[in-house]
């Protein structure tokens, strides 16, 4: 045993020699490296479009925040919070990111609450993992807990237009005074005057008031337990 040790060890110096050699610049698992320079810390970018509104970006935030990951100090608080914007915007699998923190603060009736959201929502795989979670976690719970997370679930949805009030309204002081990163859009030119874009801006924004999944991102699903 502890010859191949010694033999891997050998293995794993030669290669990294030969890469440094090679000039092959190694970063630690994950990379938070700047990627602009005027950036304050590493997610700069990730953290002006998550305030921004973009669902996705929330939910990375709220995945890099659970693990400690991307140069962010683990976080669970910082993580639910992320991940309850996230859902409150139509992101469905930020629903069974929020059950897997309540699982882990043992906090089953939770836990149900968010699997029986994600389990309404969703469909495809996401929605069979969570009906599948449901289930698991009911068994071990007194009915009247069980009750207690529908209901949970039922006073989420109800608070969701006053919740989404104030989300929206703090996303657009953000875009006021946080600088958007360049994307490289044209922002209303070639063919949309900034009117238009206005517009389509604001129906978008509109259109975020209800929970529903965008339709592009029920392909694949990691389940980050």
């Amino acid at each position: 045993m502890k010859r191949l040790l010694f033999l891997a060890l050998c293995c794993l110096a030669f290669f990294a020699t030969d890469a440094l050699a090679a000039g092959i610049r190694y970063y630690e698992d994950p990379v938070y490296v700047k990627l602009n320079k005027d950036d304050e810390l590493p997610m700069q970018d990730l953290m002006t479009l998550a305030s921004e509104g973009d669902a996705r970006a929330q939910f990375i935030l709220g995945d890099l925040y659970s693990k400690g990951k991307g140069g962010l100090e683990k976080n669970r608080v910082k993580a639910h919070y992320w991940f309850e914007i996230s859902a409150r915007h139509g992101f469905t699998p930020a629903f069974f990111r929020l059950g897997a923190l309540a699982k882990h603060n043992h906090d089953y009736v939770l836990a149900c609450q968010w699997y029986a959201l994600d389990a309404d929502h969703s469909t495809g795989k996401e929605a069979a993992w969570s009906k599948s979670e449901l289930q698991r976690l009911s068994k071990s719970l007194a009915p009247d807990a069980f009750r207690e997370a529908r209901q949970g679930a039922k006073d989420w949805l109800k608070r969701q237009p006053e919740a989404m009030a104030v989300i929206l309204k703090d996303e657009a002081n953000a875009r006021k005074t946080l600088p958007p990163p360049d994307l490289g859009e044209d922002d209303g030119k070639n063919g949309k005057d900034k009117k238009d874009a206005a517009k389509e801006k604001k129906a978008a924004k509109d259109d975020k008031t209800a929970v529903k999944e965008p339709e592009d991102t029920r392909k694949e699903f990691h389940y980050n337990d």
